[in-house]
């Protein structure tokens, strides 16, 4: 949208649109509402998953839909259930984004949140409660790499660090799940 017809004939990829008027108070100078309502909405949904009749046929669907079909479950309804509530949660991050960070609608303002949302949710073996501290390593993670950006060290460095880094904690990650057994031993 910023790019095309509401895009600013003046400026560079900024909406012609006015600022944003609402702004949301900030804590510490550096984290809006946006924050703990993430991490409200992340234990709500465990909790949903985790204790209701729905969740239940939800994680069903997702890991055996062949066996929740036999069972009865509308497997396809689920699927465009969750899609549904996962691009409205995808939308309300996107206006505390706006609302409380740019202010204005940019060309980059998604900054490939998308893929570091996989990601994410691929470190914290997709559990609603593991993408909160995962998220929140994430973002240290990155957050360091701008600072490192400004005392000298080369965007490329930086990306490489911040890849390696990643690529070790989901190396250590898988690890973590294995057990060596000795040659010759039964226990599987």
């Amino acid at each position: 949208v910023s790019t095309g017809p509401w895009r600013d004939r003046v400026g560079m990829s900024n909406s012609s649109t006015a600022r944003i008027t609402v702004e949301m108070p900030e804590f510490w100078g550096l984290i809006h509402w946006g924050l703990p309502i993430a991490i409200l909405m992340a234990l709500a949904a465990a909790a949903i998953l985790a204790f209701s009749r729905w969740g239940y046929e939800v994680r069903l669907s997702g890991s055996n839909p062949s066996a929740a079909a036999y069972a009865g479950i509308a497997v396809r309804r689920h699927i465009i259930t969750v899609m549904l509530l996962s691009g409205l949660i995808a939308g309300v991050a996107g206006a505390f984004e706006l609302a409380g960070t740019v202010h204005r609608l940019q060309g980059g303002i998604s900054n490939n949140f998308g893929y570091l949302g996989i990601m994410v949710a691929v470190l914290a073996r997709n559990s609603c409660v593991g993408v909160i501290f995962t998220g929140i390593l994430m973002a240290f993670i990155l957050n360091s790499g701008i600072i490192l950006q400004t005392q000298g060290i080369t965007t490329s460095a930086v990306l490489a660090m911040t890849g390696a880094i990643l690529f070790l904690t989901a190396i250590g990650d898988e690890l973590a799940h294995y057990r060596i057994l000795r040659a010759g031993s039964t226990r599987a």
